[in-house]
């Protein structure tokens, strides 16, 4: 599949059922008739579909990162923890929390490719829960 369409497939899903979630509202707000408030519904709920739809799309998108720093935020005895710093392609650097068993795959100024669902559950590790 075209890296553009990939890249972008979620977003513009989100969009138009955004969109078409918008219509099916104003037209709930603008009730006169039964047709139109059914109407308003079916469209409201299709593109609350499509946002969820869009969202797990655009999670599931690979990004290449380059592996810029790698810090030791706390030193335990049974475990360490690591911030590691990822720069995209394009974008501003990110940075996730790792333990000793996760470290290796994130060698510093090499090249690696997460999905966003991935670096989101990486962000959300914070270092005392990855240390545990």
């Amino acid at each position: 599949m075209d890296s553009f369409l990939t890249n972008y497939l979620g977003v513009s899903v989100m969009v138009l059922g955004g969109l078409i979630a918008l219509i099916g509202v104003l037209l709930l707000i603008n009730h006169s008739g039964g047709a139109k408030v059914i109407g308003g519904i079916v469209l409201a709920a299709l593109g609350l579909a499509g946002v969820g739809v869009g969202y797990t799309l655009d999670q599931h998108v690979e990004v290449t990162y380059t592996v810029k720093e790698v810090t030791e935020v706390s030193a335990r005895d049974t475990n360490q923890v690591y911030r590691v710093t990822l720069k995209p392609e394009s974008g501003a650097e990110t940075w996730i929390y790792v333990n000793d068993s996760q470290l290796y795959t994130f060698p510093k100024g090499e090249e690696v490719t997460l999905t966003k669902s991935q670096v989101k559950m990486y962000k959300e590790q914070d270092a005392n829960a990855a240390a545990e």
